[in-house]
C-alpha cells in the first residue's frame, strides 16, 4: 500500500478500501496496540514514583533510568504506530473497531497476546541480568 503516491484516492489509501480482512486485522491490531500502549505505561508510572524517592542509591537511579528510556522509547514506537493505524481506519471502521472492542473473547484473546509478548522480554531482560551476574563473580 502506497500511501505516498498521490495517483491514488484517499479511499484506497484507507484500510476502507480494502478488502474485509485488511479492515478486521487493521482493527484487531490497533487494539492490540492500544492495550501494549497501556501496559507500557502501567510499567513506567512505578518507574516515576520510585525515581521520586530521595532514598535511593546512585546505582538504582541509574538503573531505573535506563529502564524507563527503555520503556520510553517502547512507548513512543508503540504511539507512533498506534496514530498511524487509527489513521488508517477510515470511519466505516471505526463503529467496527467499537463492536469488537466489546466482545470479551476478542478482548480476552488481545489480553493474553500482549501478556506473552511482556513475559517474554521479561524473560530475556532476567536471562540477560543472569549472565551478567554470572561473569561478574567468574572474573
Amino acid at each position: 500500500m502506497a500511501i505516498s503516491n498521490p495517483t491514488t484516492s484517499v479511499a484506497e489509501q484507507t484500510i476502507s478500501g480494502q478488502s474485509k480482512h485488511s479492515r478486521s486485522k487493521a482493527v484487531e491490531d490497533s487494539m492490540m496496540l492500544q492495550r501494549f500502549q497501556d501496559v507500557l505505561h502501567d510499567q513506567a508510572v512505578p518507574l516515576h514514583k520510585r525515581l521520586a524517592k530521595p532514598s535511593l542509591s546512585e546505582y538504582e537511579v541509574a538503573e531505573d533510568q535506563v529502564e524507563l528510556e527503555k520503556v520510553g522509547e517502547k512507548l513512543g514506537k508503540t504511539t507512533e504506530a498506534l496514530q498511524k493505524l487509527e489513521w488508517l481506519v477510515g470511519a466505516k471502521d471505526q463503529e467496527d473497531y467499537c463492536k469488537k472492542a466489546a466482545d470479551p473473547f476478542l478482548t480476552l484473546c488481545i489480553n493474553l497476546q500482549v501478556l506473552m509478548i511482556h513475559s517474554h522480554e521479561k524473560l530475556i531482560a532476567c536471562k540477560f541480568e543472569y549472565h551478567r551476574i554470572e561473569w561478574t563473580f567468574r572474573c
